[in-house]
């Protein structure tokens, strides 16, 4: 008979605790593209909503900033938490490969508020509209 595992009865291999990991990297990671894709959506429609008004109209986009409000909020929580989780389990359990994945899904999640306003604030500029209080 081949060789048993210590410890294991069966002969079964250990669980060597490497999904856990991948699981927690990717799904920051994909949650924070998936908001960066839904942010750049919406700041395309706006940006094509706004081409036929006049420079200087006034405008109060109440739902676009709230929607971006609601993705930056879900992604800093969710998907940096992921990713963060996802980092930590990836360098305890030695599992190099998945580190670049959970960086990457940090700094999408961290960075989606900047430039999606500097987006915002470039589309305001570029047409000459002005916030309203």
């Amino acid at each position: 008979m081949a060789e048993k595992i210590a410890g294991h009865a069966n002969g079964a291999k250990p669980y060597t605790g490497k999904l856990i990991p991948r699981l927690l990297s990717i799904t920051g990671l994909v949650l924070a593209a998936a908001a960066s894709f839904v942010q750049g959506w919406a700041l395309r429609s706006f940006y094509f909503e706004t081409a036929n008004m006049p420079r200087g109209t006034g405008i109060r986009p109440m739902g676009l900033v709230g929607m971006l409000f609601v993705l930056w909020a879900g992604t800093f929580f969710a998907g940096g938490f992921f990713s963060c989780a996802g980092l930590i389990f990836s360098i305890r359990c030695k599992c190099w490969h998945l580190v670049p994945v959970a960086i990457l899904g940090l700094i999408l999640s961290l960075a989606l508020p900047f430039w999606g306003n500097g987006i915002y604030d470039y589309i305001v500029a570029v047409r000459g509209l002005v916030n309203e209080p």
